[in-house]
């Protein structure tokens, strides 16, 4: 009895090619197993002669009949980030450009828990001052990469200056932008 449907040479094709292109050793794997049900291999003699469980084996058909080839495909590794930042960036940058006085508060100087406070105030979150401070030294960090990136532009250009042109030109533009607005 046949687990899977039969495969389209087509697709089989495509299969043996992602097997020989990609450099995802687990996509590999995904594969091979698959195209080895294709033959008539049992699900045990697939699981032993590539290391999984049987279980696996049938996640992978089940993955394979409900989202193809795509839902073989290995996610990125390591947990997802969990903010955007670039809003928070901008909001940061706008807040440091004003003094704390424009926004109703008796003192006359920045500090992370005014800073954060106003943000929570405006967005309607929760977060802490160490969230903040990170993001701070981040955006500092940054700003000074970039000045010291650009001082060694100036020194040893890429392009001469009166004739940019194509990628050089976006790239040397995007860094006077992001300088002119951190």
């Amino acid at each position: 009895m046949r687990i899977i449907a039969p495969i389209p040479r087509n697709e089989r094709r495509q299969m043996k090619k992602f097997i020989h292109k990609t450099w995802d050793k687990d996509y590999v794997r995904r594969l091979m197993a698959l195209l080895m049900l294709h033959e008539g291999q049992t699900v045990s003699y697939i699981a032993r002669t590539l290391h999984c469980s049987r279980s696996s084996v049938h996640r992978w058909i089940n993955w394979l009949t409900l989202y193809g080839l795509e839902g073989l495909k290995s996610l990125p590794r390591g947990r997802p980030a969990r903010w955007n930042l670039a809003p928070i960036f901008s909001l940061l940058s706008f807040l440091l450009s004003h003094s704390p006085q424009d926004f109703d508060c008796l003192r006359s100087r920045w500090s992370i828990e005014l800073i954060t406070q106003i943000i929570n105030e405006l967005l309607g979150l929760s977060l802490y001052n160490i969230f903040i401070y990170n993001s701070l030294s981040f955006i500092i960090m940054k700003k000074k990469l970039l000045k010291r990136r650009l001082k060694l532009c100036k020194k040893r250009p890429l392009f001469p200056l009166e004739q940019p042109c194509g990628l050089f030109k976006r790239v040397y533009i995007l860094r006077i932008s992001i300088l002119t607005i951190i």
